[in-house]
């Protein structure tokens, strides 16, 4: 039997479950677990008794130390240090109970800990650990001289402490502890203990922290005290110092922080390094140690949830994501960077790996690394296939990885037949989720999560008074005519469909690219399998670029044959036909950043899908948070808000002949303007930003 106490509360519920996880994997049999508490919620409690007691031979015993007790006890802010001897010596603990390990709750338990618990006490009080992070006169030493220690040794409380029950019972030993405390040290009762080391100096034990209290550090080994039977480390200073002579350095010391981090039995995250906190800066020294509890948290949470039916919090492994897709004015860095600030505004760290600037073997430093999602734009990392070890390279980086398609599927053919384990899709249009489920079986799963807005950009407050633009269009333009060329040079074995596939879509625009292809093969006969379907689609491109350019083409040009002023951004409609109409104004290239300064000065954004039928587009959401009304291409995307007429405007692309007069109304109407760009604004900050995108990832998804 082995009787262990922790303190925990709502805040630490989680490392508390990682812990206590860590601690049953080590020991298989019997476990007592005490648990003083105060500020925990019965249901937490409740369910942390029901997940400690599904393990064969642990028992949770809570032991309530509230305001009762409190009275009783000099401080009254959270249990502190007196609390503890109290409970120790006041007998709350049973007689039964002869040794006792108190153990925080923020640290990983890596090996069993019988060797530590059966030391042989006999009439000593207490087993501690040196404490390498005492102070003097309130500052930190330089780390007890660099972990030489013995100075003082320890203050009692630093994690770990082994007690002799049968010892402390006897005499009035809780009570003289407590008194010397309050005489000597009655402002910093739970923290300064040096007056326990004077008074029982010669009943203490002391082990050592390299194996049973290690904190995340830099162990710089000093060879030539290692080769006398000593260990010595560099000092701080001089590992900071340590690239003004590399060489110098590397001569006197060797990096052991792996081979501690692996051998110690208990890893302390204490103060900053604690995995968990999210505030903390990175550091690649955490590389070394959040291993240990990153491998382990996902199985302890999914264990505690399995048993209890609620959550203990979430994974803190960090989100790895992808740079370097820079086409498209660099639309898609900018997305990833949004969605990496939401991540961090919800509490959870990041990675960021540029695809463009850093060598695809760099990826091997992410080999046996735990994420909590790898996540990229239509990154082709995810299919790099590793002959040698006849494994897909994101086989060998742990967590699910979710590559964020924003184009037609069928164009990603390669990338989405060939993807590792655990491999998902994320997109904005409803028809792609289901082309992929049918197509691609190798893809564990598809959700819809369109791109938000930009929430460094977004105003709260938006200004929809007077603006300066009647109607603004910020994209690329492509001439259908160039692509009707690339009809004639398709494979022979599509040519012959191609032309009909063209004119099926150019009078039904409102069907998706796979409908029409197959109305197309269905007229003519043919009858192919999934993957024969798949494989002529794949070789369709030139049809779908050129209605698509045809219908963005015919739209714009349209609007200004029946006098709209329209603005355009980018340089590649100096291109068009209608170049220089006179109710044309051709603007720069911007950034993304700079688009949404546009859409702010918009009272009509004016979007035109590339072929999304389902879909709902990044320039959508920019332009709602901006204030400005969005008038689109019909889209069948459903969220439970978007609604056509109360926050967006809707036209069909076959009947584009109407959308002129439709247009006039509404800038006749500055009112009705106004209430559509408020209820679209509205509607954006509910449902689309990357903060919601995040929640959902989160919470319904479970990243």
């Amino acid at each position: 039997m082995m009787n262990i106490m922790i303190v925990t509360d709502s805040n630490y519920l989680k490392p508390t479950v990682v812990m206590l996880y860590s601690l049953f994997n080590n020991e298989p049999g019997e476990v007592d677990v005490y648990l003083p508490y105060e500020d925990i919620k019965d249901n937490e409690l409740a369910a942390l008794k029901k997940y400690v007691e599904s393990w064969p031979g642990k028992r949770l015993i809570p032991m309530y130390v509230g305001p009762e007790f409190k009275e009783e006890v000099e401080s009254h802010s959270g249990i502190k240090v007196e609390t503890y001897y109290r409970i120790l010596g006041w007998g709350m603990l049973p007689e039964s109970v002869h040794k006792l390990l108190y153990l925080d709750v923020d640290m990983v338990i890596q090996k069993p800990l019988q060797e530590l618990y059966n030391i042989d006490l006999g009439d000593k009080l207490f087993a501690v650990c040196e404490d390498i992070f005492g102070k003097i006169n309130g500052f930190h030493e330089e780390n007890k001289e660099r972990l030489g220690i013995p100075k003082d040794k320890t203050y009692f409380n630093a994690g770990l402490l082994l007690v002799n029950m049968d010892e402390l019972r006897k005499g009035d030993i809780v009570n003289e502890i407590l008194k010397n405390v309050y005489e000597n040290y009655p402002r910093y009762i739970y923290n300064d203990q040096d007056v326990l080391n004077e008074l029982y100096q010669d009943r203490i034990i002391y082990v050592g922290w390299d194996r049973f209290n290690l904190p995340p550090c830099w162990y710089y080994m000093d060879k030539s005290a290692a080769s006398q039977g000593r260990l010595e480390f560099a000092t701080y200073e001089e590992i900071k110092s340590m690239d003004k002579d590399v060489d110098a350095f590397a001569d006197k010391y060797v990096n052991i922080t792996p081979q501690l981090a692996k051998e110690a039995v208990i890893i302390h995250h204490l103060g900053d390094t604690k995995p968990w906190k999210m505030t903390r800066k990175p550091a690649k020294l955490f590389d070394y140690f959040d291993e240990c509890y990153e491998m382990i948290e996902d199985a302890a949470l999914d264990a505690y949830r399995a048993v209890t039916g609620e959550s203990a919090g979430e994974s803190c492994a960090p989100v790895l994501i992808y740079y370097g897709v820079t086409y498209c004015y660099n639309i898609l860095n900018d997305i990833l960077k949004q969605l990496e600030e939401a991540f961090k505004r919800r509490g959870i760290r990041t990675v960021a790996y540029d695809e463009q600037k850093e060598d695809i073997n760099g990826l091997s430093r992410f080999f046996g690394k735990r994420f909590r999602a790898v996540m990229g734009i239509q990154s082709y990392l995810f299919s790099v296939y590793l002959k040698e070890s006849n494994m897909y390279l994101h086989d060998k980086i742990m967590g699910p990885k979710i590559n964020i398609v924003l184009d037609h599927p069928v164009w990603l053919k390669e990338q989405l037949l060939h993807v590792p384990e655990n491999y998902y899709v994320m997109t904005h249009d409803e028809n792609y989720k289901n082309f992929i489920d049918r197509y691609y079986k190798g893809v564990a799963g598809t959700f819809v999560l369109p791109p938000a807005a930009n929430q460094s950009l977004v105003e709260r407050e938006v200004q929809y008074g007077d603006r300066k633009y009647d109607v603004t269009f910020v994209g690329t333009y492509g001439d259908y005519r160039q692509k009707e060329k690339m009809l004639d040079e398709c494979p022979e074995e599509v040519s012959v469909i191609a032309r009909e596939y063209v004119n099926l879509l150019l009078n039904k625009p409102y069907m998706t690219a796979e409908e029409g292809l197959m109305q197309v093969l269905h007229e003519n006969g043919i009858e192919l399998s999934d993957e024969e379907f798949l494989d002529i689609f794949s070789k369709m491109t030139p049809v779908l670029h050129y209605v698509m350019y045809y219908y963005r083409e015919i739209t714009i040009k349209t609007l200004l044959d029946n006098g709209i002023k329209v603005d355009i951004w980018g340089d590649s409609w100096k291109n068009a036909p209608f170049c220089n109409h006179e109710m044309l104004t051709i603007h720069s290239e911007v950034t993304p950043e700079e688009s949404f300064e546009i859409y702010r000065k918009s009272k009509i954004s004016l979007n035109i899908m590339a072929w999304h039928k389902g879909g709902f587009t990044e320039r959508i959401a920019n332009s709602m948070a901006a204030g400005a009304l969005v008038v689109t291409d019909r889209t069948t995307y459903r969220d439970g808000g978007l609604e056509d007429g109360k926050n967006i405007i809707m036209f069909d692309l076959d009947k584009y002949n109407e959308l002129p007069q439709l247009i006039k109304n509404l800038l006749c109407d500055r009112n009705k303007i106004i209430e559509i760009e408020k209820n679209g604004h509205d509607y954006g900050m509910k449902y689309n930003t990357w903060d919601e995108r995040v929640r959902c990832l989160v919470e319904e998804i479970g990243i």
